[in-house]
């Protein structure tokens, strides 16, 4: 199955997840608002998706893809399944230590580095601590879920665990939506959800399993002879995904302190640059990390430097596009989807300008998935760990600086200008250490150059278009009319893709057509 083709089916499920997505934070923004219990549920939200980030889609499934597959394409199925089996122990036995460990230590975790900011508001701060008691051990069912996940892409099986996601809103639309009927506090019953849906996506990538030829089981030994290679590799790659996410954490630490309601701003604005960031990045980066470390293995440096370019081509194309449609649609987005309810007309605005922040550094996030991939392809760890530390340093500087002037704005408006330089270093790094054989600078940079002319195209449409048709009051033709917008924008930004000859409908067919060898 071609890259294209692979990314399309990942692409696809994501697209399906984050619809289901945003219908959960629409019944969030109707249940919760952006109060104070608001905050607390998003802090106790937080907690496990920071560790998630790092045991389930980060650092553990970096090191253990390049290895995983190493065995797979080498020794086999059944030498791959011991391999996964003793990992898979490591990794629930860890975590369960973790997950007593954050039970314990809660309070401190949350009043000391989460958010101290909250101790000026007790009320808040003990529901804080509560839900995310209630919420932690989701991370130990969404990381053996996760691994089990691996283990499929690395066969070309993409589909079960791209729709994993899903299963996750349905749990928390479930609980928003019954508890609070029989007396339960909307906040309690959003974390009461967490592990409910935890426990469901385990079974259901256990499940697909089962369909494949890789087996989990108890293991016989507590040594396989990859083990160090894998841990080797952990080390640097925690690291480095620890201090993206220390990043976050001092996003929310700061935010704590700009009063009620600005950590929630911040986490409904997440949302919308998130959706690209899945479906296009996210999506990418899934694929190609199983397809580099193949393509490497057999030395096909060809097939490397191709997949690369394109990869950065079209992950710039559509990064742009979504940058250009998120600034111009911002206050329109937000108003349309979450203004009910609890979620007011000045949520609705303070969380629209801290979209626009984060907005402006998407078509660099994609990148770095991009580049980062490369990285971890060719096993190497640590220079992507000597970047996120200037990164976070980087971070920290202009978050204190802008908050000043612009209070969670100025986060996100951080978030978005680290992401450029994040982007720039890897890419320059990346050629400088020859990790993978690159196009030389006189291809990349013109077609780089090439693929943001038609997210230009749509902007000029989209500056157009706010000029002849004005926002609508009333809520169904105000969804008329945002639906009509990104209709057009998006057969716009088609068209200037084509015109452009970044993409022909010929070259599509084939790639969707061509299967892996």
């Amino acid at each position: 199955m071609s890259i294209l083709k692979s990314s399309l089916v990942v692409s696809l499920w994501t697209f399906a997840s984050r619809i289901s997505g945003f219908v959960r934070d629409m019944v969030i923004a109707g249940k919760l608002g952006t109060g104070g219990m608001a905050d607390a549920f998003f802090v106790a939200l937080t907690l496990p998706n920071l560790l998630r980030r790092l045991f389930a889609e980060g650092a553990f499934n970096v090191s253990f893809v390049p290895v995983f597959s190493r065995v797979h394409e080498g020794e086999g199925v059944e030498e791959a399944s011991k391999f996964a089996s003793l990992i898979f122990a490591i990794l629930i036995a860890n975590l369960t230590v973790i997950t007593v460990l954050a039970w314990m230590f809660m309070p401190w975790i949350i009043g000391t580095i989460i958010a101290p900011g909250m101790k000026s508001q007790p009320d808040v701060m003990d529901m804080t601590v509560f839900l995310g008691r209630i919420t932690f051990p989701y991370i130990i069912f969404i990381s053996a879920a996760s691994l089990i996940g691996s283990m499929c892409n690395t066969i070309g099986k993409f589909s079960a665990y791209a729709s994993m996601p899903i299963l996750f809103n349905i749990a928390l639309i479930s609980s928003f939506m019954t508890l609070p009927y029989g007396g339960v506090d909307p906040a309690l019953a959003g974390a009461i959800g967490l592990p409910v849906a935890g426990i469901l996506q385990f079974g259901y990538m256990a499940y697909a399993l089962k369909k494949n030829p890789l087996t989990l089981h108890r293991p016989k030994s507590k040594k396989h002879k990859e083990l160090g290679s894998f841990f080797k590799r952990l080390g640097p790659a925690a690291m480095a995904v620890g201090v993206l996410q220390l990043s976050f954490i001092i996003d929310m630490h700061l935010a704590s302190y700009l009063g009620e309601s600005a950590i929630s701003y911040l986490n409904y604005a997440n949302r919308f640059y998130q959706l690209p960031l899945s479906l296009i990045g996210v999506a990418m980066a899934t694929v190609l990390l199983p397809h580099f470390s193949r393509a490497l293995k057999r030395e096909d440096w060809n097939e490397v430097k191709t997949t690369f370019f394109n990869a950065l081509i079209f992950g710039l194309m559509l990064g742009s596009a979504a940058m250009v449609g998120l600034l111009f649609l911002a206050f329109d987005l937000m108003g349309t989807l979450f203004g009910h309810g609890a979620f007011g007309d000045d949520s609705v605005r303070q969380s629209a300008l801290a979209m626009m922040g984060y907005s402006i550094g998407l078509p660099a996030f994609i990148l770095s998935k991009v580049t980062l991939t490369a990285f971890y392809a060719a096993e190497d760890t640590k220079t992507p760990f000597y970047i996120s530390i200037f990164i976070l340093v980087c971070n920290v500087i202009l978050n204190i600086v802008l908050m000043q002037h612009f209070a969670h704005v100025g986060i996100a408006l951080a978030t978005g200008i680290c992401g450029w330089i994040n982007a720039g270093l890897q890419i320059m790094l990346l050629r400088k250490k020859q990790r993978v054989p690159l196009v030389g600078s006189r291809i990349l940079i013109p077609g780089l150059v090439k693929s943001i002319v038609p997210a230009i195209i749509m902007a000029v449409f989209l500056f157009g278009f706010a000029a002849i048709i004005p926002g609508a009051e009333h809520k169904l033709l105000a969804v008329i009319r945002l639906l009509s917008v990104i209709l057009l924008a998006s057969v716009v930004f088609a068209g200037a893709v084509f015109m452009t000859g970044l993409a022909r409908p010929a070259d599509i067919r084939a790639a969707l057509s061509r299967r892996r060898p």
